[in-house]
Parts: C-alpha cells; sequence; structure tokens
C-alpha cells in the first residue's frame, strides 16, 4: 500500500519513527469528525516518551478550502481508532478553518494544555474534518503534515516524508452522503465482509453482511447474516440485527454470503444465503445449505431461514444430473427481477471431482416459493456472478475472472427458457478476480434509461484495491467513457442499488488503515448522482 513513512530526527534518547497513511477515501456532505489521515508515532525506549503539544499541517490538495470548516486532531489507544463508534479518544486540538485560508497555507494547531502522551511503544493519531453542509459533491478533501512540536525541549521536529507504493494519498472525496456501517470491531466482532444492498419500500435502503466471528475466513466459519436500514438516503442506520446464524435463526453453523433483492409484484426483501459446509467442502450428501429468508415488512422483522437446497442440488434434489453435483451457493450482492417479475440470481457450481467453478441461473417465478435452474451452463472457469435484464428483454451475465470479466447474454423464448451463447472476455472490466455489482439503472420512467447498466469492481489487474463504478450507455458493449473511483486504496466486495430519487448508493468493503497491513474491512456506503458519475459538475 502506498504509505507515507516519515522519521523525525528526535534530539532525545530514543527512535521515532512514524507512518502516516489515508484514514478513508470518502466522506459525506454535512459529515464531522471524518478521518482524513492516520498517523502511527512508535517510541523506541522509555527515555523518547514525552509530551507532544502541537503540529504543523496544510489542506494542500483540498479542492475548496471553504468546504471544511474546522479540522481535529484526536489521540486513541489502537489502530481501531475512529472506527468505533464508542472507542475511547482523546481530543487534542482543534482549528477553526478561515475561508479566505489558501490550501497551500501552512496550519499551526496548538493543544493549549491538552497534551497528547508520546509513550513508550505505539501510539495513534487521527486528523479528522468537519465537513461543510454546503460542500459540493465530488470535491475532496487532502491534508499534509509538515512537522510536530515536543513538549521535552519546546523545538519543531520536521516530518521526512516519502511515499511506499500501495495505499494513494488521492484524499477523500466528498460524496452525498457517506456512512460506516459495520466494521472492526462492531458488534463484538473483528471481521465484517460481503456486502449487499437493496432499496425497498418508500425509499427505504436495506444492508446485509456479514458477521464473521472467529476468523476472516469463509464457511464452515462461525458466521452470521446481519442487516440495518436507513430512511434518510445512507446518512444514518438502524442498530444491527442478526437474521440467520445462530440457534433460533437456522442452526448451529455458519450462515453467509447474502444477496438481496426487494420483490416489487409482493412488496417482500428476499435473501439468499449459503451455510453449512461452505461452497469447497460441499459434496452431494453433506451439501453447503441454500436457504432463503424474507422480510414481509421493509426490513423490520425477517423470517426464519427456509432451506431450498433440495431444489437446487445434491442428494433430495428430483433432477439427475443436479443431484450429482458436489456444491453450489448463490453469489452475494444483488439478486435481479425480470419486468414479467421473474426473481433470478446465479449459482457458482462444482458438478465433479475436478472442482472447476461453472455458473447456472437460477430463478423463481412465484416470487420464492419455488425454485429453477436453467440447464444452459454459463461459464466455465467462472466465480462469482451477477445478472440484468437488458432493454430487449434478453438476460446478461456479468461472471467475476481475474483480468476481466466473462459476459454471456441468453435469448429468453416464448416459454421463458433460457438459452445462452458463448461466453467472452471483457478487457475494459479490469479486475483481480473479485466480486463487484452489475445492476440497470431506472428511474422507472418508461422509455427512459433503458439501456444504463451499472458496474462495480476493483479496477486493478492484480491487487484488491480501486472499488470503481463504471456505466454503459449501450447496454454492456461498452464501459470506458464513464468510469469513477470509489475507494482507491486496499478495497474488497462491492454492492450497489438505486436509490428511490434517482441517485446511487455503493455499499462496499475497505481496508481500516493499519501500519500492520490488513486488519480488517470496514464497511462503508457512499451516495453520489448520475451527473457525478457522467463527469459534471455534483450536486451540493
Amino acid at each position: 500500500m502506498t504509505v507515507l513513512l516519515v522519521m523525525a530526527q528526535m534530539l532525545i534518547a530514543g527512535v521515532v519513527k512514524t507512518k502516516v497513511m489515508p484514514a478513508t477515501y470518502a466522506t459525506g456532505i454535512g459529515n464531522t469528525d471524518a478521518p482524513i489521515l492516520y498517523i502511527m508515532v512508535e517510541v523506541d525506549g522509555k527515555d523518547a516518551a514525552a509530551p507532544i503539544e502541537g503540529i504543523k499541517f496544510t489542506l494542500k490538495g483540498t479542492t475548496q478550502i471553504k468546504d471544511v470548516t474546522s479540522v481535529k486532531f484526536y489521540q486513541t489507544l489502537n489502530d481501531f481508532g475512529l472506527h468505533l463508534k464508542d472507542a475511547e479518544r482523546k481530543l487534542l486540538g482543534t482549528y477553526k478553518v478561515n475561508k479566505n485560508l489558501s490550501q497551500n497555507d501552512e496550519i499551526v494547531m496548538d493543544f493549549q494544555g491538552l497534551k497528547g502522551e508520546l509513550h513508550e511503544g505505539k501510539n495513534y493519531f487521527w486528523l479528522t474534518a468537519d465537513v461543510s453542509k454546503k460542500a459540493a459533491e465530488g470535491h475532496f478533501i487532502n491534508a499534509s503534515l509538515i512537522s510536530y512540536f515536543s513538549g521535552n525541549d519546546k523545538r519543531e521536529y520536521a516530518f521526512d516524508s516519502q511515499e511506499i507504493d500501495g495505499h494513494p494519498f488521492t484524499g477523500s472525496q466528498i460524496f452525498l452522503t457517506e456512512s460506516t456501517l459495520a466494521g472492526i470491531w462492531s458488534e463484538h466482532s473483528h471481521y465484517w465482509r460481503i456486502p449487499a444492498i437493496a432499496t425497498g419500500r418508500n425509499g427505504r435502503l436495506i444492508a446485509v453482511m456479514d458477521k464473521r466471528w472467529d476468523s476472516n475466513y469463509d464457511l464452515p466459519n462461525n458466521i452470521d447474516v446481519a442487516t440495518c436500514y436507513s430512511d434518510d438516503g445512507g446518512r444514518t442506520w438502524s442498530p444491527l440485527q442478526t437474521i440467520a446464524g445462530t440457534l433460533q435463526l437456522g442452526g448451529d453453523y455458519g450462515h453467509g454470503d447474502p444477496g438481496i433483492i426487494y420483490n416489487k409484484r409482493t412488496g417482500d426483501l428476499m435473501v439468499i444465503v449459503v451455510s453449512k459446509n461452505g461452497f469447497l467442502p460441499s459434496t452431494p450428501d453433506e451439501r453447503a445449505l441454500i436457504k432463503l429468508i424474507v422480510s414481509h415488512d421493509n426490513g423490520e422483522t425477517w423470517d426464519e431461514p427456509r432451506d431450498i437446497t433440495d431444489q437446487i442440488y445434491g442428494t433430495g434434489c428430483a433432477d439427475p444430473v443436479r443431484a450429482k453435483w458436489r456444491g453450489a451457493f448463490a453469489a452475494s450482492g444483488a439478486m435481479m427481477q425480470t419486468q414479467s417479475g421473474r426473481i433470478m440470481t446465479v449459482l457458482c457450481v462444482i458438478e465433479d471431482e475436478k472442482k472447476q467453478i461453472t455458473n447456472y441461473v437460477m430463478y423463481s417465478d412465484d416470487d420464492g416459493q419455488n425454485w429453477t435452474v436453467c440447464p444452459s451452463r454459463v461459464a466455465t472457469q467462472g466465480d462469482e456472478s451477477k445478472v440484468v435484464e437488458l432493454s430487449d428483454g434478453r438476460i446478461s451475465v456479468s461472471v467475476r475472472h481475474r483480468g476481466g470479466r466473462f459476459f454471456n447474454v441468453a435469448t429468453v423464448d416464448q416459454n421463458g427458457e433460457l438459452h445462452f451463447g458463448e461466453q467472452t472476455l471483457c478487457e475494459d472490466l479490469m479486475e483481480p478476480a473479485c466480486n463487484g455489482d452489475y445492476i440497470r439503472y431506472s428511474t422507472n420512467k418508461i422509455g427512459v434509461d433503458q439501456k444504463l447498466l451499472l458496474h462495480t469492481i476493483c479496477h486493478h489487474p492484480s491487487d484488491r484495491r480501486n472499488v470503481s463504478v463504471f456505466l454503459s450507455e449501450d447496454d454492456g458493449q461498452t464501459w470506458l467513457k464513464h468510469v469513477r473511483p470509489i475507494c482507491p486504496g486496499r478495497s474488497g466486495y462491492s454492492a450497489l442499488t438505486v436509490l428511490k430519487d434517482g441517485t446511487i448508493g455503493c455499499f462496499f468493503e475497505e481496508d481500516a488503515p493499519s501500519e500492520k497491513g490488513y486488519i480488517g474491512y470496514n464497511l462503508r456506503f457512499v451516495r453520489f448522482s448520475m451527473n457525478w458519475l457522467t463527469g459534471g459538475k455534483g450536486k451540493k
């Protein structure tokens, strides 16, 4: 990752190392305490411990100074820091930003008696910004550290900054809305993963995700599925609730990888998860179980998970071919509903002992009561996949694949049967083999936006970073005209939804900042306008 490695030459005894890196890549209009920089100061030796009484910094790289109302400097007990809602933190200083300030001006923030303490070992600090309620979508907030002041000898010590490849210092981009739904040690769980999101009745946003208890591993790890909702466009969220994984909600084994859809025909929310043995360890007799969870009240409460595995594959399945399949699960993220009301998602399948992953579409024509698997294979050498209905009624599937996305398009006959052609590789959607979302953009107006498709991926050839959103204006024929990064640093899975007002929400995994490397993801939500995505001026 791109990290600034800062060596401060100290006159006092001992060695001090400082690492500075971006705290996050996104913030929202009107946000307070938006983390901008994460700083770790390591002190070697008790004699080097000292009070720290001030810092000097600039807002160089900030698009407009008036987008920032104040800057704050915090000290925390550990590197989980400000991402924990109730974490112990100490405010060391606040700088009220003068609108006439130049972004290149050096700013001194004195602590005025509220002293930070450099103790032996690692010390953690955060530079944050309060974002103006009049800030503009698409602008950036950035900062650079210059020096700090030691309380021992009242001297100023310069930061000698050097970039190391990885996390770029692009600043925090201002979105219409930004929030963190879960992250390091939220709800007593260290590892949160696998975001999925839908827009329900009355514009409510409903998010689902993995709550991984013991480790970051996939099933058969101990995993719960959690959910929350927002009625204000993603600015605030309801408390997290568990809908699968406990003794009362599905068994004494893990559930994970949620896919979600709002059924426009019934008004229900539908979530499909995989559970128990997990995908790779699965066999026809000891299967990864596929379950359906339904909410009839817009995400307030949820039915107990219902096992639909026998309808899909393995021992107990009536289809003689699928009865021999070794494993299957439906990809997390967005499921899809056609104009006819058919609910669709895409399976990852291990058909035999070769354990090559193939893909098949599964669908329901009766609102999830019964499920059918299309016998026409979508892809070989595939992985997690997403499906959309094109403007002419054909069905398009996008398949995770290193180096680009596999696509396959099916015609639909008069009986509703799908007939897929040959898979093709789209190198424009370059990715490191990581799950992303693929949805239609529509304002629900007849004849409008019929060929607009949205796609998110980690737009990088080899690393899970640079979650970006792409817009195709021609039913997926081309993708590179409109592309915008959401999280230029290390990041992972991402999910999309279109809100009632036509804005777009992205729910994604962002690497939590730490000088130790990967320590877990923060699950974050941003909302942006189509105007910003297509290169116009963002909204205020």
